[in-house]
């Protein structure tokens, strides 16, 4: 980076180190001036770096007026007579340190330049923000975007006819997804999911550009599973999946994109992204396009089969047999033909339902994750909900909670002589009517308050479950 440009964005930091001391002391008509400004600059670095630093030549050996009182002007004033850079510097807010300036600025730029193609349907300064330095900027915009898609209302952005912009925003997304930035990517997949599915794109008129749009789409989204952060590909696994149910995109297409690289090269966390979402997209739309489970899919999965990669290798047979319910066990079978016949047996046995059980009550076989939810929110006699506050927690700690942890904790007092907690208002009740000593290792029941010794797991499930619970058994 050129001393100049080191300059540069040197000055974007005390501008915002001024901006920070504005909002603190309720200067807002001078943050904004001083948002307008910083805006300004880091577009204009984006676009033309070598115009920018023409016109900030002056501003560059200049500082913004820096000063703890309140202000009542923003006005710019040499460094030199006033205030010295470095002192300047630490009396504002502490600059941003230098790794956290845009370390992706000349790909910010070349991307930008890449949109100017789409120029004509959709107003610059919208691609500007989409690609500003500043990464809240383009978050602010690509949620504006997205929001003005699914409304189907693109007036605003749009140069030319809001069917044009809308195709310029496929294209632009296109782009995006191969931001730098995780939140710009979760972003702009959202964008994708919602244009796609929202937006009613006039096919006749403009049925090759939206399909090559999709096409290319398609391809930058499989590579998006590359990236390491599971974040991402659940993002890029939802929204592929959404796609699929779209009537225009093709099943078969889809699944060519996510499979032509093979397994090869690929990481272990890409292989497994890639088969997480094809089991999605044969479970959920499968039926609707058979042909979609072809050859290629399947020679996928067998290779997917001999990863050395046990977990690999695992969810590769839950894929085949997702194959195998669309397909039906003759037809796998010869899809299957080039594996030995003990293996092919191996890979289609049926396989065991998976099911969970709790870990409070014990309770086994519960189908699902939804069901295990349900089952912990309604049903488990071991967990209550709090009356105060709605928390839900084990009936063996409610009194703790009560003490120390509920919102309401305020409104309880701790026994002395048997360890519950009281409501304050109740204080002279429990005193007259059901405090006896708690036993020594015991714990009070909160419902029947009767002892429960020794107080353990075993001890509780025996003590809710086991129809010792006076009040619970009513």
């Amino acid at each position: 980076m050129s001393d100049k440009l080191q300059q540069a964005y040197g000055y974007l930091s005390v501008l915002e180190g001024n901006r920070a001391n504005a909002i603190k002391i309720g200067a807002h008509d001078n943050a904004n001036m001083i948002s307008m400004e910083i805006v300004r600059i880091r577009n204009a670095l984006l676009i033309d770096p070598s115009a920018i630093l023409g016109t900030l030549t002056n501003s560059i050996g200049m500082q913004p007026a820096v000063n703890s009182q309140p202000m009542h002007t923003f006005a710019y004033r040499p460094a030199a007579a006033s205030i010295p850079k470095q002192q300047a510097l630490a009396r504002s807010e502490a600059p941003r340190p230098a790794e956290s300036l845009p370390q992706n600025v000349e790909a910010l730029r070349k991307a930008r330049k890449a949109a100017d193609r789409y120029s004509s349907a959709i107003r610059s300064e919208v691609l500007d923000s989409l690609f500003s330095l500043s990464r809240e900027t383009r978050l602010r915009t690509l949620e504006a975007l997205q929001e003005q898609m699914s409304g189907q209302r693109l007036e605003k952005i749009a140069q030319g006819g809001t069917d044009k912009a809308a195709l310029a925003v496929l294209g632009i997304s296109n782009i995006l997804l191969s931001d730098e930035d995780s939140r710009v990517i979760e972003k702009t997949a959202r964008l994708v999911e919602d244009s796609i599915l929202k937006y009613p794109f006039d096919l006749d008129a403009e049925d090759s550009v939206y399909f090559t749009h999709i096409d290319s789409l398609l391809g930058t989204l499989v590579n998006c599973l590359t990236n390491e952060s599971f974040r991402i590909q659940d993002r890029i696994i939802n929204t592929m999946t959404q796609i699929a149910t779209n009537e225009n995109v093709s099943l078969t297409t889809l699944m060519w994109n996510v499979t032509k690289a093979g397994v090869g090269a690929s990481t272990e966390v890409c292989v497994l992204a890639k088969l997480r979402l094809l089991e999605e997209l044969v479970r959920q739309q499968g039926a609707r396009e058979k042909s979609s489970i072809g050859k290629r899919l399947i020679d996928f999965a067998i290779a997917c089969f001999k990863h050395p990669s046990a977990t690999v290798k695992a969810e590769s047979v839950k894929l085949l047999n997702e194959c195998k319910n669309i397909q039906g066990a003759e037809r796998m079978n010869e899809l299957l033909k080039s594996l030995p016949a003990n293996e092919i047996r191996r890979i289609l046995a049926p396989v065991e339902e998976e099911t969970r059980a709790c870990d409070y009550c014990g309770k086994t076989g519960i189908p699902s994750d939804d069901a295990l939810d349900w089952h912990l929110y309604k049903v488990c006699p071991m967990l209550m909900h709090c009356l105060e506050c709605g928390f839900i927690l084990e009936i063996a700690n409610l009194n703790t909670h009560l003490l120390k942890e509920c919102r309401e904790k305020t409104l309880y007092k701790e026994c002395e002589n048997c360890g519950e907690a009281v409501r304050v208002d109740r204080w002279n009740m429990h005193k007259e009517n059901r405090c006896s000593r708690t036993d020594s290792g015991a714990i009070r029941c909160a419902k029947c308050h009767d002892n429960v010794r020794p107080g353990t797991m075993k001890a509780w499930r025996q003590h809710i479950l086991g129809k010792n619970c006076r009040k619970f058994n009513q």
